[in-house]
């Protein structure tokens, strides 16, 4: 049996960990010899192990003062850049020296380096790397934005605030792809959308891609509510639409969109169809929702298990994120029997089939936005069949597609 050991900057803090997670206890469950290796644990699992503090501080330190550094001692972006350059010493732990396959995750953030892979490598370790952002086909930035540097030749990187052609992104963008044409590694992008960013960059037009989505609980979600509205805080008549998010203010989640697209639903069709939106998640500008004429309801941060009670009262699931790589709230939310009703920036494709389970807003118009609320509303798709749709983003059968990657 092959020993599998997944690398992860944390265990269940953010949403790569938390998937990485899932995914290495489904391998664990399906007989595999499965384990991670974080700098931050969070779980009480036996199967879960960290690396030294102190090396990880300094690494973590050392990368975040390098970047501060070259970027002009500027701020604003020092979270969305990462380098790779310094590592914690991750292959001196046992479980990696025990590995016959290394499954890499979000490791940023002075996790693991570019030579620790390297050096994983010359171990013989199978490398395999899940990609969750866009990192591993930038030079740093997890997300291009608006930037298409990343297809040819990176420099006057918009994450430092440089006007050089040769600076700190382009760099790092020469050191992966000089990885690359060295050490065999099988990128996972998890979904397509992810894919073909990869295949746009000037680094990974020759690597070995392959799709295979996050691991989700769809076995907890219900399409039956197992509890009655007012218990969970909810309006007692009328359909329910859900936007989650960490954070719903986030700039990603594209707030003031649903907000223009609800008030046209509402001014449009005046009490019809009689509905409330439920905002799940932080908000850090409190006054966000001030212009909102639509009935609605901020529920704050939700827990997993009470997100899941919530979303089996729901309608419709809400959407209109600038990019998401593989939006799990779309795939819960119809999970627990849901309409989805998205933009199109990302994975969101993966998921929905325009017109069969959903309905997808390519043009960002609230008008548009708005005439498929009313439409989900009024004629939503059979929530059994939406429930069914989802199993294949089940634990049990991505463990299934990465063991047949791994045994293959």
């Amino acid at each position: 049996m092959k020993k599998v050991v997944f690398l992860c900057t944390n265990d269940l803090t953010g949403g790569a960990a938390i998937v990485t997670y899932r995914l290495m206890e489904a391998l664990a469950e399906a007989g595999t010899d499965a384990r991670m290796v974080t700098a931050h644990k969070s779980s009480a699992s036996e199967l879960v192990s960290t690396v030294g503090k102190w090396r990880y501080r300094l690494s973590f330190l050392a990368e975040r003062l390098d970047i501060f550094v070259r970027s002009g001692f500027r701020r604003a972006d020092l979270w969305k850049a990462d380098t790779a350059r310094f590592g914690c010493g991750i292959t001196r732990h046992p479980w990696v020296k025990e590995a016959d396959v290394v499954i890499l995750s979000w490791v940023n953030q002075g996790l693991v380096s570019l030579k620790d892979i390297r050096r994983l490598h010359a171990m013989g370790k199978r490398i395999i790397w899940t990609m969750h952002d866009m990192w591993c086909c930038t030079g740093i930035c997890h997300h291009s934005e608006t930037c298409t540097r990343f297809e040819g030749e990176c420099g006057k990187c918009p994450l430092l605030g440089s006007r050089y052609l040769t600076d700190l992104s382009t760099q790092v963008q020469k050191r992966k792809k000089t990885l690359y044409s060295e050490v065999p590694v099988t990128f996972i992008p998890v979904s397509n959308w992810l894919a073909g960013e990869c295949r746009r960059s000037s680094l990974m037009r020759d690597a070995s891609i392959k799709v295979i989505p996050n691991a989700l609980p769809i076995e907890k979600f219900s399409i039956v509510p197992a509890t009655e509205r007012i218990a969970l805080g909810l309006p007692e008549k009328g359909d329910i639409i859900i936007f989650a998010a960490a954070r719903i203010d986030d700039p990603i989640k594209n707030l003031p969109l649903a907000i223009a697209a609800l008030n046209r639903l509402h001014d449009m069709h005046r009490g019809t169809p009689d509905a409330t939106i439920i905002f799940c998640g932080s908000m850090k500008d409190p006054a966000a929702l001030d212009g909102l004429r639509f009935p609605h309801l901020h529920a704050g941060p939700v827990a997993p298990e009470k997100m899941a009670q919530i979303f089996a009262h729901a309608t419709v699931v809400l959407s209109t994120s600038v990019r998401e790589t593989l939006p799990g709230t779309l795939i819960e939310g119809m999970a627990a029997g849901a309409t989805p009703v998205t933009t199109g920036h990302g994975g969101q494709a993966d998921i929905i089939e325009h017109g069969k389970d959903g309905y997808i807003c390519t043009d960002d118009d609230p008008d548009t936005l708005a005439a498929m609320l009313y439409t989900a509303l009024s004629s939503p798709f059979s929530r059994e069949a939406q429930h069914a749709a989802m199993r294949r983003f089940s634990a049990p059968a991505v463990a299934g597609e990465i063991l047949r990657l791994i045994n293959g």
